[in-house]
């Protein structure tokens, strides 16, 4: 038996038109992500097990999670996603972090936990890192919280039967020999009539050239001449969330027939978030699971065997005992990653989206910007990077036919 299961992004949803239309015209096989059965709700210690999409709350906790949801989408629909600072209130929401705005406006402690881990998947990072504008920014452009968090409905509804990095293979194979791998750029010097991209295996010449790197991995090139300070400031600003990604491969999802989705949230703890990662056949069972933000930093700081033991005993306190005994287990560390260096996507700490978010796509010279974070629908996301790798390309079709 045998299956492919992404270390790196692989989930695509039904609002994300361009991966979906990309995948069809690839011929790239998906399937819906299995979600039959009861979901783990740990609130701080206390489980709460529920089918649906409403946990077991109290009327009062349920009501003021409809209510903060609500009202980070409201905001959210009133943000220029062209230029946010432009935004009503921007600079008072960028000096605003997320976790200050949910002390002022969330009452209750665990509707507040409830979000705090929801939004922490999704940034890789903790609220008090977040400027809460940029949050604004993001729900925008994912048109509201729901979508970005749900699975069925959502941005985790689908997944791709032989992985998604299916979808960059064909890609790659269409376009030859001109696809260049393993060879790190060191230098892009620019002139008036074009750019040199010096990489370890050689140089490159071309009118123009596309950076799709995260911000903060670009400012590990050099260029020639050096960038304008607006641009260099922003990539100095810019981190990557910390997130790890743990595998636990099982002769078959045993967790099924005991009535469990294999999807859990824990508020608290080493892992935040379980998903049923099973084959598409449902032959080979699979457990995935994200510690993110301070978890995964602090995970990151112990040996290879601890945290494989502190993940299992995670999975087996959800699922039973024989949730700790996988036949496989894998783990990907993206804080380790050489060319990543974080998961899933650049953050904005307060300040640096107002200071500095008009340089994220404003070309410099011959050298233009996407990659996720550029994008203005769901960045973060595949979506977000075809989304960006489309507008980068217009700009340069335009200017060559200016030439």
């Amino acid at each position: 038996r045998e299956a492919r299961f992404d270390l790196g992004g692989q989930w695509i949803g039904p609002q994300q038109k361009r991966m979906l239309r990309l995948s069809k015209d690839l011929g790239i096989e998906t399937f819906p992500t299995f979600e039959d059965g009861k979901t783990i709700l740990d609130i701080g210690g206390r489980r709460y097990e529920y089918k649906g999409m409403i946990p077991r709350l109290s009327v009062f906790k349920l009501g003021s999670m409809q209510t903060a949801l609500m009202k980070v989408d409201r905001l959210a629909k009133k943000i220029n996603v062209e230029s946010p600072i432009r935004s009503p209130g921007a600079a008072r929401f960028d000096a605003t972090t997320l976790a200050d705005w949910r002390r002022r406006n969330v009452r209750a402690s665990d509707v507040r936990e409830i979000m705090d881990a929801g939004l922490r998947i999704v940034f890789g990072s903790e609220p008090d890192e977040l400027s809460f504008l940029a949050v604004l920014y993001y729900v925008k452009q994912a048109c509201g919280v729901r979508p970005m968090l749900d699975t069925g409905g959502g941005a985790q509804e689908t997944r791709f039967v032989d992985g998604a990095q299916e979808v960059s293979l064909r890609l790659a194979a269409s376009l030859g020999d001109s696809v260049n791998l393993e060879c790190p750029v060191e230098t892009i010097s620019q002139s008036d009539s074009g750019v040199e991209v010096r990489t370890t295996r050689g140089t490159f010449v071309a009118r123009y050239a596309i950076v799709a790197t995260p911000p903060t991995m670009a400012g590990r090139i050099r260029f020639d001449p050096p960038l304008p300070p607006d641009r260099d400031q922003l990539m100095q600003r810019m981190p990557i969330g910390a997130t790890t990604k743990f595998q636990a491969i099982y002769e078959q999802p045993f967790w099924r027939d005991r009535g469990f989705s294999g999807s859990a949230l824990w508020t608290r703890g080493p892992v935040t978030v379980v998903f049923d990662n099973t084959s598409h056949d449902g032959e080979i069972g699979c457990l995935l699971g994200f510690s993110v933000g301070q978890p995964a930093r602090d995970l990151a700081r112990l040996s290879e065997a601890d945290r494989r033991g502190v993940v299992l005993a995670t999975f087996e306190n959800a699922f039973g005992p024989e949730a700790s005994e996988p036949v496989e287990f894998r783990e990907k560390d993206w804080q380790a990653d050489e060319w990543a260096r974080g998961c899933p996507t650049g953050i904005f700490p307060p300040g640096v989206l107002g200071q500095f978010g008009d340089a994220l796509c404003a070309p410099c010279g011959r050298v233009h910007w996407a990659g996720t974070e550029t994008a203005r629908e769901w960045t973060g996301y595949m979506e977000g990077a075809v989304e960006a790798a489309e507008r980068a390309a217009g700009e340069v079709e335009a200017k060559l036919a200016g030439d």
